[in-house]
């Protein structure tokens, strides 16, 4: 009989050497927890009761999971069920995005026309930004550049807090409950990305 006493990283190596086993008992020891992740994100929003939304984003995230970098990247992380909850509300977020602008598409899209692709807005809030403003075209492209290069030195869950509050519009308290970070954190961690934005935008002339 398979071992159930393996720590969560011994768990995780046998998934990354494809033992089936292991895999077998990752999903049994986390699936409610992702579930659970999934769901809590989605609290207060207009798919919470759309079950069928839910257990998609459950079974896209453990296909994500069988990737090898994917699971090394589980692997190192301090605390396996925390950076599972993390990416499991990451992943709901982006899921999100795109089956929102499906549907938009779907429901806006004239007969016969063909479909353009969407891609997923910037953070432009965080750099006090105004999209619609031609003017500010040039500035937008050279701001999202170095939006992309402070959020890259963030941590996981540093970014999902920007995600959560720029991108699902939740407030600071909502994503520190989705996240398990006091709100004084999620508020932290906010106003120093706008610190550092501003900073970086400055040292290039944008003002």
């Amino acid at each position: 009989m398979f071992k159930r006493t393996l720590s969560d990283g011994e768990l995780v190596a046998g998934c990354i050497r494809g033992e089936k086993a292991s895999w077998d008992l990752f999903v049994e020891r986390f699936s409610k927890l992702v579930y659970w992740s999934i769901q809590r994100t989605l609290a207060g929003g207009s798919w919470k009761k759309r079950t069928e939304v839910i257990d998609e984003i459950f079974q896209e995230f453990f296909k994500k999971l069988l990737e090898k970098e994917t699971l090394r990247k589980v692997r190192q992380a301090d605390n396996v069920g925390s950076f599972l909850v993390v990416m499991a509300c990451r992943n709901t977020l982006d899921m999100l995005k795109s089956l929102s602008r499906r549907e938009k598409r779907m429901t806006t899209l004239p007969s016969g026309a063909e479909e353009e692709e969407v891609l997923p807005e910037p953070l432009y809030a965080v750099a006090g930004r105004d999209p619609t403003n031609p003017a500010e075209e040039a500035v937008l492209r050279e701001t999202g550049t170095l939006m992309e290069e402070v959020l890259s030195q963030l941590s996981t869950k540093e970014r999902a807090c920007l995600e959560l509050h720029y991108l699902d519009g939740r407030t600071h308290e909502e994503a520190g409950l989705i996240l398990g970070l006091p709100h004084d954190t999620v508020s932290t961690i906010i106003r120093r990305t706008r610190e550092k934005l501003k900073k970086k935008c400055l040292e290039k002339g944008l003002d």
